[in-house]
Formats: C-alpha cells, sequence, structure tokens
C-alpha cells in the first residue's frame, strides 16, 4: 500500500508540470516558485504546499491560509481550501462541504457542487448534493450541463477522452461527449496518446488503443489491487514487470523494449526522463533514468522532483539544488 502511496504522489507531481516556465521547488521545511528561464525565484520557499498550473498557483501557509494567484494578482484569499481544476479553473471550497466552481478567466463562479474533478478538456464532471445515484454532471466551462452519466468514478478529463467506471464495477473510456467506446475489467486513469494499458473483459492484459483493440500484449504486475505501469509519453512507456523484484522495463509503442532497472517505483516520463524512487530498508533515495533506462545522476538524492521544461529540483544533505539534463546542479541558495 505505501507503494500505491508513493506513486499517487508522483502522480499528482506530474500534474504540477507545465510547459511554461515556472516551477516549483522545494527547500528542506518549505516550497518556492521560480522562473526557470531567468533563474528569478517569483514565490520565496515560505510556504508548506503550492500547486502550479502553468502560470497559476495556490500557496498554503503554516498557518492555513490558502492565497490564489492568477495570472500574478492574487485572487482568492482565506482558510477555505483551494484547488486547481486547471489553470483557469479552481474550487473554493466551503465549510458546509460545499465547493464554488470559479472560471478565473472571466472571473465568476460558474456552479455549487459537492465535488468537482480535474480537467484539461471542455467539459469539468461535477457532483450535486441529494442525489440517490452516483450521478456525474459534465458542464462546460460557464457552468452550462453538457451531458451526464452514471458512474462509480471519474477520472481525469484530457482534452478528448476520460476513464470512467461503471455501475458493474468495470471501466470505459469515453469521450468528452459522453459516448462509451470501450469497457475493460480494469485500466489505468488516463487515455495518454491514443493508448492506455489495461485488462481487457477476457482477461488480456497489454496496451489497447479506445477502441478496445490490443496493440500489445505485456506482462504488467498486478500487486495490492493496482496494475503496476505508466502512461504513454512522447511514444515512450514504463511498465512494472515484477513488484517483488522492483524490475521495470521501458517501450516504445510498438512494444519493443528500449530499456530496463530497478527502483521500486517511478513517474511517466516528462520532458525525456522519469523521476525513480529507491528503498533501501526504509531510507528512500530518488534519481532519474531516460527512455534507455540509464541513469542521469551518479549521486542518489534525498529529494526529487520531475522535470520542468530545463531543471528539476532536488534536494541532497539538506540542500536545495536545480539539476540540468546533463547532471550539472546549480545550488539555489546562490540564486
Amino acid at each position: 500500500m505505501k507503494k500505491i502511496i508513493y506513486l499517487f504522489i508522483l502522480i499528482i507531481l506530474n500534474s504540477l508540470t507545465s510547459a511554461e516556465s515556472l516551477m516549483v521547488f522545494k527547500t528542506s521545511n518549505y516550497y518556492g516558485v521560480l522562473d526557470e528561464d531567468t533563474l528569478k525565484i517569483i514565490v520565496k520557499p515560505t510556504f508548506t504546499k503550492i500547486d502550479l498550473s502553468g502560470s497559476t498557483y495556490i500557496t498554503e501557509t503554516k498557518d492555513g491560509i490558502n492565497s490564489l494567484y492568477y495570472k500574478g494578482v492574487k485572487t482568492f484569499c482565506g482558510r477555505e481550501r483551494i484547488y486547481l481544476i486547471n489553470q483557469d479553473v479552481a474550487v473554493v471550497e466551503k465549510g458546509t462541504g460545499k465547493e464554488e466552481l470559479w472560471n478565473l478567466l472571466q472571473k465568476k463562479k460558474i456552479a455549487e457542487v459537492s465535488n468537482a474533478y480535474s480537467s484539461d478538456g471542455p467539459v469539468i464532471p461535477v457532483l450535486y448534493f441529494g442525489e440517490k445515484n452516483k450521478i456525474f454532471h459534465f458542464l462546460d466551462w460557464n457552468g452550462n450541463e453538457k451531458f451526464q452519466l452514471e458512474l462509480k468514478r471519474v477520472y481525469h478529463v484530457n482534452e478528448k477522452y476520460f476513464v470512467g467506471v461503471l455501475p458493474n464495477f468495470n471501466y470505459a473510456v469515453f469521450d468528452i461527449s459522453g459516448n462509451k467506446l470501450s469497457e475493460f475489467s480494469e485500466t489505468s486513469q488516463n487515455v495518454s496518446e491514443g493508448l492506455i494499458y489495461g485488462e481487457s473483459t477476457n482477461k488480456v492484459v497489454g496496451y489497447f488503443d479506445i477502441n478496445g483493440n490490443l496493440k500489445f500484449n505485456i506482462n504488467i504486475d498486478h500487486y495490492d489491487g493496482y496494475l503496476h505501469a505508466c502512461d504513454f509519453v512522447k511514444g515512450f512507456v514504463l511498465v512494472n514487470t515484477s513488484f517483488e523484484k522492483n524490475e521495470w522495463v521501458i517501450l516504445n509503442k510498438n512494444g519493443q523494449q528500449t530499456g530496463s532497472f530497478k527502483a521500486f517505483t517511478c513517474s511517466n516520463f516528462i520532458n525525456g526522463f522519469s523521476n525513480v524512487i529507491y528503498k533501501n530498508k526504509k531510507q528512500l533515495t530518488y534519481n532519474f533514468v531516460d527512455v534507455k533506462g540509464k541513469k542521469l545522476s551518479e549521486i542518489d538524492f534525498d529529494y526529487a522532483g520531475v522535470f520542468n521544461k530545463i531543471y528539476a529540483n532536488v534536494i541532497l544533505d539538506g540542500k536545495s539544488y536545480l539539476i540540468n539534463k546533463n547532471g550539472k546542479l546549480i545550488n539555489l541558495d546562490s540564486l
């Protein structure tokens, strides 16, 4: 179960990266934001948590004060929890369990819901109060309902597709108009580059297209109730073939192996590198591997974030650094 938690942390880290130049960095105890193009610190590392999507970010102080900055302007501030659906849509939690959905671009509240779910696409899944069955309503960015589906759960909506858990507990791939394209016994949470990993209803395991057609078989370790694999990014994917032996392989879209390595867990490839975690008894260390499975640094770190455009953040012996794709370190104290 701990391995699942660490994998979930890496999934969150993946969601915080962007194609823009802002990136979150961590010191021993706090978080800040810097512009990696200029190496200028935008937000000093004085916050216990920072969520970033594009140029939108939320800070949290040790006293529980949350602030949302949209295009450099403070938009919300208070003790209510705030989280991002994407860089232009945010949720403000009210004390009664109500959530307010805000379109930051238009500066208006578009809905009051019980729960809202992450989306980079044109529709946002939400739940309303008091409905007997779990009916997910899919809203556009103005709060207008486009369609609804009865599902047990909905995962992240991308620009074209999303995965939902059906009332019979099978998984299904939907397009953003709500049409069911395929059904599986189990799948990953995301469609990436038109592919998804999972187990078909007739027990075939591998990577499939959105219509449920098998692209290639691969032995994906099924441990603790989960298939352990990653999503395709720029033509490459990582698959855990043995949980007990910490064995991972790297494949291209033809299912051909390009590399292998051993690690406790790892993230999707982000800008050419996967963030990998090694476990020695109870101690965790971090590094990066490329699409051939080669380690970026001879040094294993005490902490490592995922790569943004140019840099990733690492911590070694209590000091915070940036590391580039050649393995060169920059001490953040020097900025």
